[in-house]
């Protein structure tokens, strides 16, 4: 008989390699100021939702999945570039790094896994899929178009191979609080040349 899972918070993403998460630090650090309200992700958080899951119990339905799916995913590299905010620079509850190139291929990913989940009981994300990495939380809307004007002068050339797909878990008390654990990773397959 198998043993029940107990109920966990889960997403899909991708984990930058530590000379990438170096570099975004670089990049980010003059603007890591205290400022009231702003909460900036640490560098061990750092990372490109594919999917949120949210709580279930079937981790090892989805990590089984996620392997299926990666094994018959091409390798790709990503280039991260160009910082935005949500839900707008002039009222911006977080801060984000975005992707220059590669985003489509995320994207066909994720389009890649929708079926799969679906089947498992999780139905396809409402909103449009949109490749970041989150830097910053603002507990109000704050104008910040100041601070992207300063982060948009910063030169970055940040690039990696994607090269696995992560199901983390989400511990502690939510935004601010949590940490991310790996579960799985699923292994992508050598690039087509």
């Amino acid at each position: 008989m198998a043993q029940e899972e107990l109920p966990r918070r889960l997403f899909i993403g991708l984990r930058p390699p530590d000379t990438v998460l170096a570099e975004i630090e670089r990049a980010v650090a003059p603007l890591r100021s205290n400022r009231d309200g702003w909460r900036w992700t640490p560098r061990s958080e750092w990372h490109v939702t594919v999917r949120f899951l949210g709580t279930t119990q079937q981790a090892r339905a989805v990590a089984t999945t996620l392997g299926a799916i990666a094994a018959r995913t091409p390798a790709f590299p990503v280039h991260l570039g160009g910082f935005g905010a949500f839900p707008a620079p002039n009222r911006a509850r977080t801060l984000w790094l975005g992707m220059d190139q590669g985003e489509h291929r995320v994207a066909a990913v994720e389009r890649a896994l929708t079926p799969a989940l679906d089947k498992l009981g999780f139905p396809p994300e409402r909103r449009r899929f949109s490749a970041h990495l989150t830097l910053c939380r603002i507990s109000e809307e704050t104008d910040a178009r100041m601070a992207l004007v300063e982060l948009g002068r910063m030169p970055i050339d940040i690039r990696w191979t994607v090269d696995e797909l992560v199901l983390f878990e989400s511990t502690g008390g939510g935004p601010g609080s949590a940490r991310y654990v790996p579960l799985a990773v699923g292994r992508l397959a050598r690039p087509v040349r």
